[in-house]
């Protein structure tokens, strides 16, 4: 998995392997030692499908790491329509509905703006924010998934994504979020 380019670790292809060996009901030693069947997988699950897996495994690797302290860098939140600006220690790992939803730190504020109604399985919009270019030119496009759930979001803009969709790491450190003015919730 690292070779090809979809797990950053180790750690994160071990992962990768043993959700795919309790998917397809395969032992993961299996899948090792015969390639064949590991390639045929691989090609059902897809660049899109294995690109997922991996940011979920990411996601529940990052989630068990004991130090809660492990945080890379800030998210600027901006609020426009409440003339309100304010900046959060993002976690490793974590998207942007986990830190809506954490309570410490002044982080409860997000939750005030951003509702993940369906608990970040993109079968809503109620996460959706806007990026600033940089980080959105970073983070590459929305899947399929997540652009049919952006076409029901209030007010989309070409750099409009879900908040459940946006993984923390480095790479997005010092990114800017901005919250659209208003949200079309289809769970309530």
């Amino acid at each position: 998995m690292v070779s090809l380019g979809y797990a950053k670790n180790e750690s994160v292809a071990k992962g990768m392997e043993d959700a795919l060996a309790v998917s397809f009901g395969i032992p993961r030693e299996k899948l090792q030692q015969q390639p064949s069947s590991a390639d045929d997988i691989l090609s059902s699950l897809g660049e899109a499908g294995l690109k997922a897996l991996a940011s979920s495994v990411e996601r529940e690797i990052a989630m068990n790491v004991e130090d809660e302290n492990v945080f890379v860098g800030t998210v600027h939140i901006e609020v426009p329509h409440h003339n309100l600006k304010f900046d959060l220690k993002m976690k490793q790992g974590h998207n942007l509905m986990q830190l809506a939803r954490d309570t410490s730190e002044g982080r409860e504020l997000l939750g005030e703006y951003v509702e993940c109604a369906c608990g970040g399985n993109m079968s809503c919009a109620t996460c959706h924010v806007y990026l600033d270019d940089e980080t959105f030119r970073e983070l590459g496009p929305p899947c399929e998934g997540e652009m049919d759930m952006l076409d029901l979001a209030f007010e989309p803009k070409e750099t409009s994504r879900l908040g459940c969709q946006i993984v923390m790491d480095e790479n997005v450190d010092g990114m800017t979020v901005t919250i659209p003015s208003g949200v079309n919730n289809f769970w309530s």
